[in-house]
């Protein structure tokens, strides 16, 4: 089982499954099979957290021809109709599973008007329903939507990135937050800077991990368990993210030769554009 739905077997166990997801980032296969497999966890007729890939749902789930499942494929635009249908849909009890599942595709495509309308279901959604919204990013979608998702970054989970955090910062917090440091920044090398933020970027990717499965075994930082359990109660998803950008925009920076002071320039004029 990839560590992806592992995270979502853990919200399983602890009966802590959302009705809500908006699925985000590059890899459209690994969404839309992690997507299928949380789908065939919730309805394998052989237990709760297993997919045994036998049983009619797993088998028909794999097959995306279950009738409890529902894949909306927009082609220019995502528009009320659209909508309107799938939440008729999702109202129903299910016909064979325990759950009905629901996926959007390219959630971003979705009108304005569609994406009011889908706000009902976000808010009030049936007890037996699970909806995942695939996007490359949240920009296009309106916040009143990403605000009543749980929100998975498939990017921030994804081990093989996880395993480049550096090593020095284990045992101190010095650095990660490079925010309020500028100064100290400038006085390093090239490669004291971008160990800093790589560093910084495995710290918050471990935050904001954190809040959203409430389990440490996802945790790069798995010693410093308590300094981010304590860190992520200051933080919203969106700050987290938003956190997570900047770093990560600006090591990106750092590392094609920008200038530092360009580099940080840019960052604290992001950092001012979010807070007005």
């Amino acid at each position: 089982m990839s560590k992806m739905l592992d995270f979502f077997k853990t919200a399983i166990e602890k009966n802590r499954v959302g009705h809500s997801y908006l699925f985000v980032g590059q890899d459209e296969q690994e969404k839309k099979k992690t997507a299928i497999g949380f789908a065939q966890m919730l309805n394998c007729e052989k237990g709760e957290e297993e997919i045994c890939g036998s049983c009619y749902s797993c088998r028909k789930l794999k097959e995306l021809i279950h009738p409890d499942l529902k894949i909306i494929t927009p082609e220019d635009s995502l528009k009320i109709d659209e909508i309107r249908e799938l939440q008729r849909w999702i109202s129903l009890r299910p016909y064979s599973a325990k759950w009905k599942v629901a996926f959007i595709l390219s959630g971003q495509l979705m009108t304005e008007e569609a994406a009011n309308a889908l706000l009902k279901t976000l808010e009030e959604p049936p007890a037996h329903s699970l909806l995942i919204i695939f996007s490359d990013s949240i920009r296009g979608l309106l916040p009143t939507i990403v605000s009543r998702c749980q929100i998975v970054r498939f990017s921030l989970l994804n081990p093989r990135q996880m395993s480049g955090c550096p090593e020095s910062f284990r045992d101190n917090l010095t650095g990660l937050t490079p925010f309020n440091n500028e100064k100290e920044l400038l006085t390093k090398t090239k490669g004291e800077r971008e160990e800093i933020f790589r560093a910084a970027i495995c710290w918050w990717r471990d935050i904001l991990i954190f809040k959203l499965s409430r389990n440490k075994i996802f945790l790069f930082n798995k010693q410093k368990a308590e300094a981010i359990e304590k860190e992520e109660k200051k933080y919203s998803y969106e700050e987290l993210e938003k956190n997570i950008e900047l770093i990560n925009q600006t090591y990106n920076l750092l590392k094609h030769n920008v200038n530092p002071k360009i580099a940080f320039a840019n960052m604290r004029e992001r950092i001012n554009e979010a807070t007005i």
